[in-house]
């Protein structure tokens, strides 16, 4: 038995050293921000479900050749942007990107075996060291949704409608930006005539884009110099390049958006960053009273993805935003959201046998749908009551000792002010009463 120690023994200390500070780059998700991410995240959820889609998720870490291959070995993005350590003589990278990721998980667990389409969505963390995503912070939270099996543009449009509507929902006012990347060949021979056409306005061009006409002509489409914004007008257009195929795809995908009163508009300078995407291709932007265009998510096809990972030949398409991005944008533009559901039900208690009881009751509260809220921590009566009005609750319950022993509850409606002693087992039937009466 360990010796007792004598009262006038003096107390160990805690060892005590200066909080250290949060990682350059990274962030906290404070309470306050609550209310943006439940109610993006809580949308983009639903949209999964109410178009049948399923969860997948995937490792923190992932081989750097993934990335490499798919986005492109000599891109800014792999060149400078994703963070990668030796690992057993292997060159491993944090997940930057779920797109490529998801795709190898398809391949590598045979989920193309599977009846088609298949459809997925995520949700996670993805860290950079650039500046790819438009983001002070390294760390992000991205979500999205990815469609294998269908080459249809339906597909498409039904990935733009589920995150278009959401960001609608939140008070956003999004439009879409449309483009093509052509297929394979097109690519290339478009490629070759931008490379040309760069090198023949040399002198009217920013020195970025003429030292990167060679390696990635398609930056040059992108970049905001002024001196180049008035040669982009007369730069060769992707959708001269494009095959019959690749044509009726992006019109029948324009068609689509119509149908659905999407708001959207064609781009030829709108090329992604990775490699991956192919034929068409599509952005949510946030259009501002000033005018100012914000990109919150991005998206389009990723025919070849699953060849390039020696997989099966499979159409497919993704669409993805940070989350991060959205919240600060409905921030910026100092938006309301809406405020969370308030509780049916408080459960306030007043002695430890009722608390024993109202642990047991709270789950059974729950178990028929209701939403509860009780705090086992106050024991004042007053403290539990003001904070059942304070969050809204619209029916208050006092459990005490006398009712723990009797089988009874006190019931509150807190609209009415009407109090009565109830049966606990009748107290549900009795709570569906005053509820379905609102």
């Amino acid at each position: 038995m360990p010796r007792r120690k004598k009262m006038d023994e003096p107390m160990e200390q805690i060892k005590k050293i200066k909080t250290p500070p949060l990682v350059k780059g990274m962030k906290d998700v404070l309470p306050s921000d609550n209310k943006y991410w439940r109610i993006l995240v809580d949308g983009l959820t639903q949209a999964a479900t109410d178009f049948s889609f399923q969860w997948i998720d995937t490792p923190i870490l992932e081989r750097f050749d993934l990335y490499a291959h798919t986005i492109g070995r000599n891109s800014d993005f792999v060149r400078k942007d994703i963070i990668t350590f030796v690992d057993k003589n292997e060159k491993v990278a944090i997940r930057a990107d779920f797109t490529p990721a998801v795709m190898r998980s398809f391949i590598e667990h045979s989920l193309h075996n599977q009846s088609m389409p298949v459809k997925l969505w995520y949700g996670g963390s993805i860290m950079t060291q650039g500046e790819h995503y438009e983001s002070k912070h390294r760390q992000m939270y991205q979500m999205g949704y990815q469609v294998y099996g269908v080459s249809s543009p339906a597909a498409d449009a039904e990935l733009v409608v589920m995150i278009y509507q959401t960001l609608v929902a939140m008070g956003l006012t999004p439009y879409v930006k449309v483009n093509s990347l052509g297929g394979l060949t097109g690519r290339v021979e478009y490629a070759k005539a931008l490379t040309g056409y760069i090198k023949s306005r040399r002198s009217a061009i920013c020195t970025e884009c003429r030292s990167q006409a060679t390696r990635d002509p398609f930056k040059f489409l992108a970049c905001a110099n002024q001196k180049c914004a008035k040669q982009i007008e007369d730069a060769p257009q992707i959708v001269d390049y494009l095959s019959e195929d690749e044509h009726s795809h992006l019109f029948r995908f324009l068609e689509a958006l119509d149908e659905v009163k999407v708001e959207y508009e064609m781009d030829n300078s709108m090329v992604p960053d990775f490699g991956y995407f192919g034929g068409t291709v599509y952005s949510i932007y946030n259009r501002s009273e000033d005018g100012e265009k914000v990109l919150l998510a991005q998206g389009g096809r990723i025919n070849h993805l699953s060849e390039m990972l020696s997989g099966p030949e499979m159409p497919a398409c993704t669409m993805s935003l940070i989350v991060e991005k959205v919240i600060s944008e409905i921030k910026n533009r100092k938006i309301e959201v809406p405020k969370a559901k308030s509780p049916h039900v408080y459960l306030a208690q007043l002695s430890e046998q009722a608390k024993r009881r109202a642990m047991q009751f709270v789950d059974e509260l729950r178990r028929e749908d209701f939403r509860v809220v009780a705090n086992f921590s106050k024991d004042s009566l007053k403290s539990q009551l003001d904070t059942a009005t304070k969050i809204g609750a619209k029916i208050v319950l006092i459990l005490g000792q006398k009712e723990a022993l009797d089988g009874t509850i006190l019931m509150r409606d807190v609209e009415s002010g009407i109090q009565e002693v109830v049966n606990i087992k009748k107290v549900i039937a009795e709570i569906r009463k005053i509820l379905y009466k609102r």
